[in-house]
């Protein structure tokens, strides 16, 4: 179950005793706590209107799902150019989501030019998100697509998941890790917008009921409550009519498994509460300096956009501090009228300022690989002075 950390928790009980902003953060944790516990309630009340044996057999069936699931890699495109193939370009989504058949259509169509490579997508299937089989997925199909050189792209949570997988790649092959691009990724859990945490307050609520994150019923609970915008404006009528929509809607998706499950956005968070960016930073550091280390992009939402889901501007200076501590090569661009929550948005955005920063882009990359390959001159033709 997802926790503060201790550190993190000490911070806000000092908060809470020192200062205005603490004593309204104590007010917000006791109606944060009121709203757990009705959510808490609709959850069980849910529970005893489906009968506690059918949910015993829809939490096995769900429970089923998740263990016959497994991650997939789809071929989206082929590199802009033939001489690029080698390369492949992975997309990740992020919290909430199933697959990155979006942000591989819609960032991949501004990234592309500049990075080019194979379009790879990911898709999570509800499977559990396991690092190793990440990496051993991904290797895989390097060899059957004769690729050598990877090039991550995350949006959100992706990016964290993108994080503890480079690593497991690395250990797994000798591919070489060109570029990680976060967009919008947040450093921590207190990265996250405090809608956001809520949400996973709720989440720690309903998962006090045993087998509830494998309940269908509790899975459509918390799918209309992250859509409450669908259907809470109007006259009471039409309140109730788009609430009816949105119910038939959201019910059928999981019925047809078409919406990630809890168990798997669980996954997502627990991805952004472990990825520990600056450790992982520190490891690239670590790496033999003929290894290339990946040039980082941090890509985010920028006026008149809006991200309502991570406090960008916070995660990416502290994904900065981290780059120049450990003297890896980072980038930071803000996208003009970008949305967190819809890819589609500001594509062309995108490539515009992906376009301007097409020459620094590639000179750093250029100047990363240089740098790696002229220590494999110098052992190569300057070997180490044997050890007494």
């Amino acid at each position: 179950m997802l926790r503060p950390s201790p550190e993190f928790q000490k911070r806000l009980d000092l908060q809470a005793r020192t200062s205005i902003e603490g004593r309204a953060l104590t007010i917000e944790q006791r109606r944060l706590k009121g709203r757990n516990r009705l959510n808490g309630l609709i959850a069980a009340t849910a529970l005893l209107g489906v009968g506690v044996g059918q949910y015993a057999s829809d939490v096995r069936a769900n429970q089923e799902i998740q263990a016959e699931a497994s991650i997939n890699i789809q071929i989206a495109s082929p590199a802009l150019d033939p001489a690029n193939n080698h390369k492949a370009l992975i997309f990740f989504n992020g919290l909430g989501t199933d697959n990155a058949e979006a942000i591989t259509k819609f960032t991949g169509h501004s990234l592309q030019p500049i990075l080019d490579g194979q379009r790879w997508s990911i898709g999570y299937n509800n499977a559990p998100l396991e690092k190793t089989v990440f990496a051993k997925k991904l290797i895989e199909a390097a060899h059957e697509q004769n690729a050598d050189t990877f090039i991550f792209v995350g949006r959100s949570a992706g990016g964290n998941i993108i994080m503890q997988a480079q690593e497991e790649v690395r250990k797994y092959s000798s591919i070489t890790i060109e570029a990680i691009v976060l967009d919008s990724t947040p450093v921590d859990i207190e990265a996250l917008r405090p809608a956001r945490q809520e949400e996973i307050a709720i989440a720690h609520t309903i998962a006090r009921i045993p087998g509830a994150e494998y309940s269908s019923a509790v899975r459509s609970i918390g799918e209309m409550a992250s859509r409450i915008d669908s259907y809470n404006f109007g006259t009471p009528w039409q309140r109730i009519e788009n609430f009816a929509t949105t119910y038939t809607h959201v019910n059928e998706s999981i019925d047809n498994n078409k919406l990630p499950g809890m168990w798997l956005m669980f996954g997502q968070l627990l991805a952004i509460q472990d990825t520990d960016f600056e450790s992982r930073m520190e490891n690239i550091a670590k790496l033999p300096k003929s290894v290339v280390r990946p040039t980082m992009l941090y890509l985010h939402t920028a006026e008149p956009g809006v991200d309502p889901v991570v406090d960008t501007e916070k995660s990416s200076k502290a994904i900065a501090a981290f780059a120049h501590k450990y003297g890896i090569p980072f980038l930071d661009y803000g996208i003009n009228g970008a949305v967190h929550t819809h890819p589609e948005i500001a594509v062309d955005a995108y490539a515009q300022t992906l376009t301007k920063a097409k020459v620094t882009i590639l000179s750093t990359i250029a100047a990363e690989a240089a740098r790696a390959s002229s220590h494999r001159i110098t052992s190569r033709f300057y070997p180490a002075p044997p050890k007494n």
